[in-house]
C-alpha cells in the first residue's frame, strides 16, 4: 500500500543567487504554512477547420508554460534579513533595506514527499504582509508574509539537502500585538492591516518553451488598514489628497521591523453599517516618492 504524500512532511529550501542552484547544507530552510508554486503547462494546436468538431491528436503540441505561485509564512525577524533584499531589490546596510530597480534571483526546492520540485531563477513578483487582531479561528494573531514568485523553469528529482530548521530567538514569529501604526500625524489601532509590494514582473518567451528573462517593469506599494470608525479615526476619512508620511512598526523585545512610507496618498472608502456591530473604516493608501526619498524603506533588526 502506497504511503500518503502528507503536507506536514514536506520541506522548503532556498538557495540564493542565480542558476544553476546547488542545494546543500548551507541552503536556507523555513517553516511555512502553505504553498502553490507550480508549473502550468499548455497543449496548443488542433484548432483548425477540417470538416468536424473533433480535434486530431497529431495536430496537438506542447506550448510555452508558466512557473510560479505563492508561499505563505508566519514571518519572523530572522527570515526578513534574507527575504527583504529579494522583495525590495536593495542590499542591506546596517539593518536598512532599500528599494532598488532590479531584483535578485534565487532558487526554490520543495521536497513534496514523493519527489522534489526545483524552481529555477525565481524572483519575487508580489509580497503581502498581513496582520489581524484576535482571538478567532486559527492563529489569526500571527502576522503573515505571502510571497508570490515567478520562475523560469521547473525540474524534478533534485537531491534535497540535510538542513536543520533554526531554533534561534529571532525565529519567533511576529504577532499583531507587536505592531504599532502612525498615519496622518496620529497613532492608529487597526483591527486588520496589509502592506503590499508589487514588482510588476514580466516574463519573456522567445524560441523556448520556458521563460528566458524575467524583468521588473514597475512598482506599486500599498498600505491598507481597517480601524474602528470612532472619533479618533474620523480624520482618516477626510485626509488631504497631498498625502502624509506613515509608519508600521513591529517590535518583539530587542528585535524590530519598521516600514517607513515617504508619502501615502489616501483613496476614499466610506464606512458602512454591516449590522448590529461596530462600524469599521477601511483606509487605502498608495505610497509615493517624496523628492528623492523612496516610497518605502524597511529597517529590520533581527538581533535578539
Amino acid at each position: 500500500m502506497a504511503s500518503d504524500a502528507q503536507g506536514a512532511l514536506t520541506r522548503l529550501f532556498v538557495e540564493p543567487g542565480a542558476a544553476p542552484h546547488t542545494f546543500d547544507s548551507s541552503s536556507e530552510s523555513y517553516e511555512y504554512v502553505s504553498e502553490s508554486v507550480k508549473k502550468r503547462g499548455r497543449v496548443i494546436g488542433a484548432t483548425g477547420i477540417r470538416g468536424t468538431r473533433s480535434s486530431p491528436k497529431e495536430r496537438a503540441r506542447l506550448g510555452a508554460y508558466t512557473v510560479g505561485g505563492r508561499i505563505v509564512f508566519n514571518v519572523d525577524p530572522g527570515m526578513l534579513d534574507l527575504w527583504l533584499p529579494r522583495i525590495l531589490g536593495g542590499t542591506e546596510s546596517v539593518d536598512v533595506f532599500p528599494l532598488a530597480e532590479t531584483l535578485p534571483e534565487f532558487g526554490l526546492l520543495f521536497n513534496r514527499v514523493t519527489t522534489t520540485f526545483e524552481y529555477k531563477a525565481c524572483q519575487v513578483a508580489r509580497t503581502m504582509f498581513h496582520g489581524q487582531a484576535g482571538p478567532g479561528d486559527g492563529d489569526v494573531n500571527l502576522i503573515e508574509m505571502v510571497i508570490e514568485v515567478m520562475a523560469k523553469d521547473e525540474a524534478t528529482g533534485t537531491s534535497a539537502p540535510s538542513v536543520t530548521l533554526s531554533t534561534s530567538a529571532n525565529t519567533a514569529p511576529y504577532v499583531h500585538s507587536d505592531a504599532t501604526f502612525s498615519f496622518n500625524s496620529g497613532a492608529r489601532q487597526p483591527r486588520e492591516w496589509w502592506v503590499m509590494i508589487d514588482n510588476h514582473l514580466q516574463a519573456r518567451w522567445v524560441n523556448s518553451l520556458t521563460a528566458t528573462r524575467i524583468s521588473a517593469r514597475d512598482r506599486t506599494v500599498v498600505c491598507r488598514i481597517a480601524v474602528p470608525y470612532d472619533d479618533d479615526a474620523a480624520n482618516l476619512y477626510t485626509q488631504s489628497a497631498d498625502g502624509a508620511s506613515g509608519t508600521v512598526t513591529l517590535t518583539n523585545g530587542n528585535m524590530s521591523t519598521l516600514f517607513t512610507f515617504a508619502n501615502l496618498k489616501p483613496v476614499t472608502e466610506s464606512p458602512v453599517t454591516p449590522g448590529k456591530t461596530e462600524l469599521e473604516l477601511y483606509v487605502n493608501m498608495v505610497a509615493r516618492m517624496d523628492g528623492s526619498t523612496r516610497e518605502l524603506v524597511v529597517t529590520s533588526d533581527s538581533t535578539a
